[in-house]
Order: structure tokens, then C-alpha cells, then sequence
């Protein structure tokens, strides 16, 4: 699909700026070396290191074969038709007509395990390194495929996973440490960083994250008040021990909430610093690794911290790489180890070196202009989501199918422009035919009201919480209906007789939290009354 250009000795991509070098010349028409000092610094800027791009690579194929692990678990609830959301709802009702997937194929148990094995192996191959360039596209069609399936079960971190998939394929991944790097034969000397579109466009894509989600936070709870944190840490479908335990400082609580602020407004910016840039980016690293680190001690995001420090770590400088004197490449042994194995197995293809031909120029500058268009156009709908009014103008909505289709649209606005003042738990009442209670969601024989100690627990996983919590919402009330054919299929399907649910409503008991510590008393809301066999 987007293909960097193939050569002996050069790992670049063939769009690329100023290739760093050990002695600057001159530019035309200006005398002396500063020049191209000046040049070469700014340059480094966008520069991704070769061994960066090979740990990101390995992270973030370690995290799609995880979160594919972890949805495995749902397949059943949440990907056929038998589930929350049967196909032939999701395409009349709720799918925009550019949200594209192919799981949308099949509604069985069997088809739908196909395709995720077929994910996974796209995974083991971008693992690897092994025909990185089409393991990445595939990847992020397949990925994008398993997202457009189930919109109710997406959060934050499926935007940001969608987004290096998609920045990854004008990269090349498999520069280094990969089976692709060991097929080719040993050039005499191999690129360390790499400068192109595609390296501008992740960076920036990074800084867009943190940018806009303290655009977005324009509540005086974040820039006045300092209890943004506060508010955060008291939604108890989110707060874990360390959060539960963080809330008795309030002072601690204002501290981190201002400096969330300025940490996502003027952290990014360090990344842009011409001078001492290896120290400066290990500073930036060690800021945000530190802070994402906080929050996933406090809050249960799910896989969100996890994505974000594989984020972090495609930044890594040559610097530090250098400072611990880490090579570029396999050892010799190894690289010949690698390619016997290859050659035993059938894999170790004829090697070719790419000749320079108009066809690669115009592949090259066509990948170039795709990749900046898409992030004229990514950074525009960022743009309009401070303020959509006033930018509008610049990205109408004739243009939106353009975002769904490449699954480019993203809103950064995770605790903003506040966090959410009301959250709770819930409780399903059902009653069998032979005039037995029970509590569906605990699944338990007897239905309490009370809070109980942790809800946390109560939320079978970070998927289950997050369709719950759209399904509280009213916007997403149509989905109700669905999740309570679910609950009859899924009890009926293992009981008879007597143990045969019948009826049962759906209650969110809600609790709002109040300043200065104070809670609300808990609202009994009912949200759904549902009659199995009405």
C-alpha cells in the first residue's frame, strides 16, 4: 500500500528531508558550516531513530495481540449476532454508511474467530518484522474492521491505537531488528534516523493528543478551580485503590489538576527544542511516561497507559540509543541464524535490490502527498473541535466521510472540557418463571440496593464498563432494547423449567459527586423494563 523505497545501505523512505550526516555543508549561497548546522538540528527534530522504530514496533504489535485477547473473551457478546448488537441492527439503525468492516460478513462464533486469527497473525508478522510494510496496512485494516463492528465498546485508546497504525505505514518498521532487515544483504553502511512526511506526521499526531485535550478542557474545574483531579479520581467506575486512597489530599488533588493543564499544553513543545535535543526528548519521555504511569496507578483506563508509553518509546533519541551503546542491527551470527531458519522454512525470498525507476519517483512523491494531505486534514479536524462555529468553515461536513472512511476522525476530549460529575452502578432485577429474583448483573440470588464497597469489580472488563456506560447515556438509548434480547438469549440459552428468566428492569444507580467531598444521595434510575417473551 505505502511502500518505502528498497536499497543497499539507505533504510529511508524515499520522501525523506536532509539525511543527518557526521559533517554539515554548506547550502548554497551561504558561507559557513551554520547553516547547515541550523538545518541539520531543526531536521533531527522529525527524526526517528531506526532501533525507536523497532521497539515501537514490537509494543505495538505486543498491544494488538493483547487487546485481541482480551475481546476474545466478548467475542461471542459482542461480535454476532446472537449478541448486543446483531449486524442487521448495526447497518440499519447506527453505522455510518463510510464505516467499512468486513467482520460485518458473518454473525457466527466460527466466522468471527476466523477473522481474529487472521488479525492476530498480521500481529505475529508486524512482531517479527516479516513483510513489515504490508503486516502494518493489514493490520490497520483489520483493525479498523474489528472497531467499525462495535462503536459501543470504543474508548480513547482505540482512537490513539487507529492513528499509529495508520501514521506506521508511511514508516518503515522494519528498518531494524526484523526479519525483513536480516533477508537483506549487509550493506556497508545503514542509516541510523529517519526523516520523512510519515516521521512529521506521527510526531505530530503526538502533540495533537495532548494539544487539543487541553484545548478541550475549558471548564474552570481544570484552569480555575484545580479540582479537575478531584473530580476525576471520585468516579467510582474508574478509581482503583490508589485513586480511592489519593482522594484524602485535597492539595495534592489541585497540585496535579493545574499541572495536568500545563503538562499537555507545554510539554509537547520540548520535543521541538533545537538544542541538546537528546537530553531535552529524554526529559519530554520521562515526563509523560511518569505521567501516564500516575494515571493508570489511579484510574482503571484499561489498555489506555499501555498505549500511550508504546507511544512514547517510537521518540526514544539516537542520544540514549548511543549512550548505551546499542547497535543498528543484528549481529552477524544472528543475522545468518536468521536467515538458515528462513531458508529451512520456505521464507527467505530471492533478494532484490529496488532499481531506481520513474514508476518508484511517482509511487514515492504520491505516498508523500497522500500522507501530508491527510495531515492538513487530521489537524483541521482537531481544529474544529475547540471551537466548530468559527472553524468549521475550514473542514465542512460534506468532508467528514473522508475521516470515517480512513478512520481519521478523533475527539481528544478525555476528561474534558470536565469530568464526568455523575457515574454509579448497576442493578438488574429479573424474575424467573417460578417466581424466583435474582440480580443479572451480579448474577446472584439475592438483589441488594446498597453501594457496594468497590464498584469497580461489579464491571466485568473495561469493554462491558464502557458499552454500560454509553448505554446510561441517553443518545445511545436505542441500544437498550438490544441488551435486554441479550440477556434473554444469553440466561434461556442455559436454563429451563423454573430457572426460565422472564422479565426484568434495568436500574442505574446514580451518584453525583458534589465539591469539597460531599456525594449526592443515590438516584434509583430506571432505564429499561423488559419482557422476554412480550
Amino acid at each position: 500500500m505505502f511502500l518505502q523505497r528498497e536499497s543497499v545501505g539507505n533504510t529511508s523512505p524515499a520522501f525523506p528531508f536532509p539525511e543527518t550526516v557526521d559533517q554539515p555543508q554548506s547550502a548554497p549561497g551561504v558561507s559557513g558550516p551554520w547553516f547547515a548546522v541550523i538545518v541539520q538540528r531543526i531536521g533531527n527534530v522529525f527524526a526517528l531513530d531506526v532501533r525507536s522504530l523497532a521497539l515501537f514496533r514490537v509494543c505495538l504489535s505486543l498491544i494488538l495481540l493483547t487487546d485481541l485477547c482480551w475481546r476474545a473473551f466478548n467475542l461471542r457478546a459482542h461480535y454476532t449476532d446472537v449478541g448486543v448488537f446483531p449486524r442487521g441492527v448495526a447497518l440499519s439503525q447506527f453505522l455510518d454508511e463510510w464505516y467499512f468492516s468486513i467482520h460485518l460478513m458473518t454473525g457466527t462464533l466460527l466466522g468471527q474467530s476466523l477473522l481474529f486469527s487472521l488479525n492476530a497473525a498480521c500481529a505475529v508478522s508486524l512482531l517479527v518484522g516479516y513483510r513489515t510494510t504490508l503486516a502494518t496496512c493489514l493490520s490497520w485494516f483489520f483493525m479498523i474492521s474489528l472497531h467499525n463492528r462495535n462503536l459501543m465498546i470504543l474508548d480513547s485508546g482505540d482512537v490513539v491505537l487507529q492513528m499509529l497504525l495508520f501514521w506506521s505505514m508511511f514508516l518503515p518498521l522494519g528498518a531494524a531488528y526484523s526479519v525483513d532487515a536480516a533477508r537483506k544483504p549487509t550493506p556497508q553502511r545503514r542509516e541510523v534516523s529517519v526523516r520523512s512526511i510519515g516521521s512529521v506526521a506521527l510526531l505530530l499526531q503526538i502533540c495533537f493528543i495532548y494539544w487539543f485535550t487541553a484545548a478541550l478542557k475549558t471548564d474552570p474545574i481544570w484552569r480555575q478551580e484545580g479540582s479537575g483531579v478531584y473530580y476525576a479520581l471520585n468516579l467510582d467506575v474508574f478509581a482503583t485503590h490508589v485513586g480511592v486512597w489519593l482522594r484524602q489530599f485535597p492539595q495534592v488533588m489541585t497540585m496535579l489538576s493545574f499541572g495536568t493543564v500545563a503538562l499537555e499544553t507545554f510539554g509537547p513543545w520540548l520535543l521541538f527544542l533545537p538544542i541538546a535535543q537528546g537530553q531535552v526528548r529524554c526529559l519530554a519521555i520521562a515526563l509523560f511516561v511518569g505521567f501516564h504511569i500516575g494515571i493508570g496507578l489511579c484510574l482503571d483506563l484499561g489498555i489506555f497507559p499501555f498505549i500511550m508509553l508504546t507511544t512514547w518509546l517510537i521518540l526514544v533519541p539516537t542520544w540514549l540509543w548511543e549512550k548505551f551503546a546499542v547497535p543498528c542491527e543484528f549481529s552477524a551470527q544472528r543475522t545468518q541464524q536468521i536467515r538458515r531458519w528462513l531458508k529451512h522454512v520456505g521464507l527467505c525470498a530471492r533478494f532484490r535490490v529496488a532499481q531506481t525507476g520513474r514508476w518508484q519517483w511517482w509511487w514515492s512523491v504520491m505516498s508523500a502527498s497522500f500522507c501530508t494531505a491527510c495531515l492538513l486534514y487530521v489537524f483541521l479536524w482537531n481544529l474544529r473541535t475547540t471551537d466548530f462555529a468559527k472553524y468549521s468553515q475550514y473542514l465542512p461536513q460534506k468532508y467528514n466521510w473522508i475521516g470515517n472512511a480512513l478512520r481519521i476522525d478523533q475527539m481528544w476530549n478525555m476528561f474534558a472540557p470536565k469530568p464526568l460529575q455523575d457515574d454509579g452502578w448497576y442493578v438488574i432485577p429479573a424474575h424467573l418463571h417460578g417466581g424466583k429474583e435474582v440480580d443479572l448483573m451480579t448474577e446472584q440470588a439475592s438483589v441488594t440496593w446498597e453501594k457496594p464497597a468497590f464498584v469497580l469489580p461489579l464491571y466485568r472488563d473495561q469493554r462491558w464498563r464502557k458499552y454500560l456506560l454509553n448505554l446510561w447515556e441517553r443518545e445511545h438509548a436505542a441500544h437498550r432494547l438490544y441488551f435486554g434480547r441479550y440477556l434473554c438469549r444469553n440466561w434461556n440459552a442455559t436454563h429451563q423449567g423454573d430457572e426460565t428468566l422472564e422479565t426484568f428492569e434495568i436500574y442505574f444507580m446514580k451518584e453525583t459527586t458534589l465539591p469539597n467531598g460531599k456525594v449526592a444521595p443515590i438516584e434509583k434510575v430506571n432505564l429499561w423494563n423488559h419482557n422476554c417473551f412480550g
